[in-house]
């Protein structure tokens, strides 16, 4: 169950039931009011994570653009301040390390009230994402740890790249992308077992001409359909990207 600040945003990672996540993070923002296409601000965030309060089809909020105007290194601090006080869904977010890891479980209990009534109804979910081609680094270990230590839902999500950091196959990939996750997923269970986990997707295809990731292919879906059906395999809810 992934608690929301309000109970009636709760959703339930159940067999056969679809939710809406909104998508992120962009680093460009066209500004409604001077049609300038500039780069994306903490004030962005908090404008995004409202407007995903108000959508009733968007189950739980993913920060869907970066702050420029806070330091990189305690970003994503800011994006967790710009976002818990401005929705009251459930909140997905990658935290660059283990340190950054506990300030935004200190953060969350502020808002929940205490240490135990987070873990009744935990209103954030955290990120990693294995480096592809088959590694888990240091950083992305230690989350995983602490997260099952803390109960923390951690939902591990390969970003394979077919045809880059992967094979140009999608088969191939799905083989990569497999073992990325299921490493994590093997971490989280022998740190505590039952720990909550999603089998987490961002993994498409390398478009060859411009060495980007697009996020929006024919690719992407149909690897997003393998994906879910390897989480149903396994018994374990699953996290798919795509626009």
């Amino acid at each position: 169950m992934l608690a929301g600040r309000n109970p009636k945003n709760d959703i339930v990672l159940e067999s056969n039931r679809v939710g809406f996540a909104t998508f992120g993070a962009g680093i460009f923002v066209h500004d409604l009011y001077t049609g300038e296409v500039r780069k994306s601000l903490k004030q962005d965030v908090a404008d995004s994570a409202l407007l995903a309060d108000y959508l009733p089809h968007v189950d739980v909020y993913l920060k869907c653009v970066d702050a420029h105007d806070v330091p990189a290194e305690v970003d994503q601090l800011h994006h967790a301040e710009a976002f818990i006080t401005n929705t009251s869904k459930h909140c997905f977010l990658g935290p660059r390390d283990r340190k950054q890891l506990w300030k935004l479980l200190e953060m969350c209990e502020a808002v929940a009230g205490g240490k135990e009534k987070l873990r009744e109804r935990p209103l954030m979910s955290f990120i990693t994402c294995p480096t592809s081609p088959l590694r888990l680094i240091r950083d992305s270990c230690e989350i995983i740890v602490d997260a099952a230590r803390t109960g923390t839902v951690m939902n591990i999500l390969s970003m394979a790249m077919a045809g880059g950091s992967s094979p140009v196959s999608l088969a191939g990939t799905l083989v990569t992308h497999n073992a990325e996750v299921l490493g994590g997923i093997v971490l989280s269970q022998v740190t505590r077992k039952g720990a909550p986990v999603i089998y987490g997707s961002s993994t498409t295809n390398m478009d060859l001409r411009l060495a980007t990731s697009p996020v929006g292919s024919p690719e992407m879906g149909m690897i997003n359909a393998a994906v879910a059906f390897m989480a149903q395999y396994y018994s374990l809810p699953s996290w798919v990207a795509g626009a």
